[in-house]
């Protein structure tokens, strides 16, 4: 699992930013944490997602289990990457993370 271990809220003359950093609890298969901002440019309006990740491999609970990973691990990863942009795409403009119209 993870939990937020920051919250960072600026704001200067030129951009505002908002995230959070959530760190890995013990027992997770990755060590580290991830930082998920939002950055609106004053000026232009346009809104950024930056996703920065710090992490390193956490021993696997079974030798085999590090097969999967070099197999699949990087395509996930990006897979992951692709959808966190899309959801919050659709939760910008719907209000709904699922898109379904429906606000939250």
């Amino acid at each position: 699992g993870v939990r937020i271990g920051a919250i960072r809220d600026e704001t200067t003359a030129d951009a505002s930013c908002f995230g959070i950093r959530m760190d890995t609890l013990d027992g997770h298969i990755l060590h580290g944490s991830e930082w998920v901002l939002v950055v609106k440019e004053h000026r232009s309006g346009v809104l950024r997602l930056r996703i920065d990740v710090r992490w390193r491999s956490a021993p696997l609970p079974a030798w085999w289990m590090g097969f999967g990973f070099l197999l699949f691990g990087r395509q996930v990863q990006e897979r992951w990457r692709r959808l966190a942009a899309r959801r919050l795409r659709v939760l910008a403009m719907t209000g709904n993370p699922s898109g379904s119209g429906k606000r939250l």
